[in-house]
């Protein structure tokens, strides 16, 4: 086992590698689990147990099962080949009725049946509660535990225990309120999303004196845009004493009067937030006004332009903060989304500023591209079985999480912006104002795109609930996007005539589109609706390779509004949303494009899907530097390859926008839920 995923003693993963080595793999077929905690679909343990030559397998579907049992692994057995399954059933150990009689059977003559979960593992705690956590954050919660020697906690005990280590919010360690305010910061600057229990928890302890009694305090915990949108209006409200000219909003969000922004902490973490975009400057008449370095970061005279300084203290940070390998998924999605921000920045100098910033962009760039390119090629394979909750990892998910906890009558939209980039989305927020979201709870992450990041592949996914593997006959194209949204919902019970597919047509107007979709949903009928926007794509495709023109025009098509508008109308409605994006999109520069005769030219740009591994060889032995994606969860007649670096299968020097590659702003997308404030 290579460095990158050594799991070291003492990790809680031990309970669970001990029923697993290489000879065992070598000597067993099938081994079931019973897992109903997951456990083995954590992306470091499955890497581990492919190392070691297991496959893991979560059975959640009996059809989708049989495909891939037999294609992937009887079909080996039968010429003679080796492999070794390993099933995951995410239910008790009396539930191992569910699994096929033949392939439980195998199991149960090698004596492979067995069960793990959290309550193996973490004897001392309430597992119900820890169930609820990212398992990435059980490596703190772990180590924590250690130290309870044989005391029991109950789940308020589990619950204070994980928001201390994981969150790092103590109830204990706020006596004021800017001690409260801090820890909200430090969260949020973090990009740390708190599940709703526990940010109830931390609201209950706080509250139970009396304290804090006008706070919203779980939606502040749990909600990042709620408690920056608090934070945004009590820094204007704060300018505004100072300066009476600067305005303020008419809606005051619910919280405390006044924030004490002149406490060191606070300063701290605030010009960061101000510096990422996160929190949008505040237009004074007269700067001289504001001298307190505490008031003067989050200032801008009505000249004031986006400038290089900030992009350079952006990259600087961020340079020290490239995930290291072995590291959990969301390590990386939480880092994209600081990428996403310094890419926000960027694209708004003007271009005399972004020329003298570009070649130090390019060098991060290329050294997180490399980084990531590692540890996609090492943990892409594990991260397709992990858990969709508390929120999906690979954008196939989405459809689970979507549906969990919903029965036939509930109303819920998906809204998939194609080739929408994080950086994008924040564009559009920021350039429909602040008001749009007036009415609207708003939690976001980023999600990885199925790869090649291209929409018959990834988008394909998003609308089916499943890897690219499930639809071979259709990867190249989005003809059966309708078909296949339909189809999950009527697998878990809701009637076809109340699942509706609305697609952007080629050339149409987004109000268009907009009454298509009230068509559709205002007969009362229609429960379960998908609907796909072109218009970020379209820009993409049609305004011109550079960031800072691609922006604007990105940033011009939020000012209208047509988001906003979608979203509020299917708000009052009755759903709640889902907004998410199949694919990012990078400037490439064009490499070449291999003479290979039986790949279509308009193929991929970067990424060219061939039927065969000996047509790939001969294709990457003509460009120097291109390298063959591993492809987990593609067909076994899809072999990809990949350009170097940024670059495309296009005319040497020439320079486009484009995706299909594995770089930052092409794998991670936004996922955001929208649902109206209580």
């Amino acid at each position: 086992m290579n460095s990158g995923t050594t799991i070291h003693a003492g990790s809680w993963r031990d309970d669970v590698l001990q029923y697993f080595s290489s000879e065992i793999a070598s000597v067993t077929r099938v081994t079931v689990v019973a897992d109903p905690d997951g456990l083995l679909l954590d992306d470091a343990i499955g890497t581990a147990l492919a190392q070691q030559g297991f496959d893991v397998v979560p059975y959640r579907d009996a059809v989708e099962f049989r495909f891939y049992y037999e294609t992937r692994h009887r079909s080996r057995w039968d010429v003679g080949q080796r492999s070794s399954i390993v099933v995951s059933l995410p239910h008790g150990r009396d539930s191992l009725g569910r699994i096929p009689f033949d392939v439980l059977s195998q199991a149960e003559t090698s004596a492979r049946v067995f069960d793990v979960g959290l309550a193996a593992v973490f004897p001392n705690l309430a597992c119900d509660v820890l169930s609820e956590l990212d398992v990435a954050d059980l490596d703190a919660v772990w180590a924590v535990s250690r130290t309870l020697g044989k005391e029991n906690l109950g789940s308020n005990q589990t619950r204070d225990l994980v928001l201390r280590s994981v969150f790092k919010l103590s109830a204990e360690m706020v006596s004021g309120e800017t001690d409260l305010v801090v820890q909200l910061l430090r969260l949020h600057h973090a990009k740390r999303v708190v599940p709703r229990a526990f940010a109830e928890r931390f609201a209950s302890a706080l509250q139970r004196d009396g304290r804090f009694a006008r706070w919203p305090l779980a939606d502040l915990c749990s909600s990042s845009e709620e408690f920056l949108r608090l934070l945004q209006d009590r820094w204007e409200r704060h300018l505004h004493k100072l300066d009476p000219r600067v305005a303020v909003r008419p809606l005051r969000p619910t919280g405390p009067d006044d924030v004490d922004f002149a406490s060191p902490e606070v300063v701290a973490i605030l010009d960061n937030l101000f510096v990422e975009g996160r929190l949008l400057e505040v237009e004074v008449s007269d700067p001289g006004l504001f001298k307190k370095r505490g008031d003067a970061v989050g200032i801008r005279s009505p000249s004031t332009l986006p400038s290089s300084a900030a992009v350079r203290k952006l990259l600087e940070a961020l340079r020290g903060q490239v995930p290291e390998s072995g590291v959990p998924p969301t390590v990386w999605t939480r880092y994209a989304q600081r990428w996403a921000e310094l890419v926000g920045v960027a694209d708004a100098l003007a271009t005399s500023e972004w020329t003298s910033v570009r070649g130090e962009i390019a060098s991060v760039q290329e050294a997180v591209d490399a980084r990531l390119w590692d540890w996609l090629t090492e943990r892409f394979a594990a991260l397709i079985n992990r858990s969709f909750l508390p929120v999906p990892t690979v954008v196939h998910q989405i459809p689970y999480f979507m549906a969990h906890r919903r029965r036939p009558g509930d109303k819920v939209a998906l809204v998939v912006v194609d080739g929408m980039s994080l950086s994008q989305w924040t564009e559009i927020k920021r350039a429909a104002g602040p008001a749009w979201m007036e009415g609207m709870t708003v939690e976001e992450s980023a999600v990885f795109a199925w790869i090649p990041t291209v929409t018959s592949v990834s988008r394909q996914a998003i609308l089916s609930g499943q890897p690219p593997m499930f639809f071979e006959s259709t990867i190249h194209t989005t003809s059966a996007e309708e078909r296949l949204w339909k189809a999950f919902w009527e697998e878990r019970g809701w009637r076809r005539d109340r699942i509706a597919y609305v697609k952007h047509r080629d050339g149409e107007h987004e109000s268009s589109l907009t009454e298509r979709v009230w068509e559709s949903v205002d007969s009362g009928q229609t429960e379960c609706l998908a609907v796909i926007v072109n218009s970020i794509d379209r820009l993409v495709h049609g305004v011109g390779p550079e960031g800072n023109v691609l922006a604007a025009a990105v940033r011009q098509w939020g000012q209208n509004g047509h988001v906003g508008a979608l979203l509020r109308g299917l708000l009052s409605r009755g759903f709640e949303i889902v907004v998410c994006s199949d694919h990012g999109n990078v400037e490439s520069v064009g490499v070449g494009r291999p003479d290979v005769g039986s790949v279509p030219e308009d193929q991929g740009q970067r990424a060219i899907t061939f039927p065969d591994a000996d047509t790939l060889e001969a294709a990457r032995k003509k460009l120097l530097g291109s390298q063959p994606w591993p492809g987990p969860g593609l067909p076994s007649s899809a072999h990809v390859l990949m350009p170097p670096g940024r670059g495309a299968f296009s005319t040497a020097g020439a320079t486009l926008r484009t995706h299909g590659g594995t770089s930052i702003e092409e794998v991670f997308v936004p996922l955001v839920r929208v649902s109206r404030s209580i």
